[in-house]
Order: C-alpha cells, then sequence, then structure tokens
C-alpha cells in the first residue's frame, strides 16, 4: 500500500464517505513535452485506472483517462420521464392507495377573528 501523508489519509477517507471517485484527488500531472515521451506509459496508467492530468505551459489542458471510464462518463442516462415510466409499481401492477384519510381533522384558524392576536 502506498504511504500517503496525513492530509491526504483524510482526503482519502472524506472523498470515500462522500462516495467520491477517490482517483481523481492523486491525479498525476504531467507536461506537454514529458507526454509526449512517455505515451505508451500515460495510455498504461489510464488503463490502470489512474488518471493523468497534461499541462501546457503550466496550465491544465487536458486529462487522459481510460476507455472504459470514458464510456462510463459518456454513457446515456435515463430521463426523469423514463425512470418514472420503468418504475416497478407501474409494471407489476401493484395498487397504492391516494385516498385521503378523513378520520384526521384538523381546527381551522379564523385569522381575522377576535382570538388570533
Amino acid at each position: 500500500m502506498i504511504n500517503f501523508p496525513e492530509t491526504a489519509k483524510v482526503c482519502y477517507a472524506t472523498a470515500r464517505l462522500a462516495r467520491f471517485d477517490c482517483q481523481c484527488i492523486f491525479m498525476k500531472t504531467i507536461s506537454t513535452f514529458e507526454a509526449k515521451n512517455k505515451l505508451s506509459e500515460v495510455i498504461a496508467s489510464a488503463e490502470r485506472g489512474e488518471p493523468q492530468i497534461i499541462t501546457k505551459n503550466g496550465r491544465k489542458s487536458a486529462v487522459v483517462i481510460s476507455y472504459k471510464e470514458f464510456e462510463r462518463l459518456t454513457a446515456k442516462k435515463e430521463s426523469l420521464v423514463e425512470f418514472l415510466l420503468n418504475n416497478p409499481s407501474r409494471t407489476d401492477d401493484v395498487e397504492i392507495d391516494l385516498s385521503r384519510d378523513k378520520s384526521v381533522y384538523a381546527d381551522r384558524v379564523d385569522f381575522n377573528g377576535d382570538d388570533f392576536v
């Protein structure tokens, strides 16, 4: 296991609790020049699930990720309408009682009356 400094351990634990992808916290940053010279290593790291940030003139300009991760990020998400239409209670003939329970009664408040201050 990699020996992270204490602050990195806290960040990693916080990210896991928040259900973030922990890889993004410890992405390696390399220059365009270094990426050109070590392209096969950059690709191999991305395939192992280690994204690489590429900088150009000191500014972040690109990220190399695996194709599997790219497919996951760009996959078509189900719309809210599709989700509601595919609801199991809708397709499994589940009946939901939507009638109002009239046994519960709340007193009406007269805001114009003398009792209301």
